[in-house]
């Protein structure tokens, strides 16, 4: 199959991957959590195979994007619990760690 669609596939499997992390290692820091799902979604794309065949060059940053995307998939539904009713509607979600 083509690296790019198995990629996209990883990608897709993240929402519930980070969930069922979540569940399973919920006593767990937020760095082990995340090294759980790179090694989930990174068996799942069989990222060892894909550096072999010299689909991805740079395991190390293709790594790092991942964990950009784990972190963007924690942060949007964080984001969303942080806004304040106003009149009975939502606001506009604070930033991370704003006050």
């Amino acid at each position: 199959m083509d690296f790019l669609k198995l990629f996209l596939r990883g990608v897709a499997l993240l929402p519930g991957v980070i969930q069922g992390t979540e569940a399973l290692f919920g006593a767990a820091t937020g760095e082990q959590k995340r090294a759980a799902a790179v090694e989930i979604v990174g068996a799942a794309i069989n990222i060892t195979d894909a550096v072999t065949k010299k689909q991805i060059v740079d395991a190390d940053k293709f790594t790092a994007g991942l964990n950009a995307i784990i972190d963007g998939v924690v942060t949007c539904p964080e984001c969303e619990r942080l806004g304040e009713a106003v009149d009975g509607r939502r606001s506009w979600p604070r930033p991370v760690g704003h006050v």
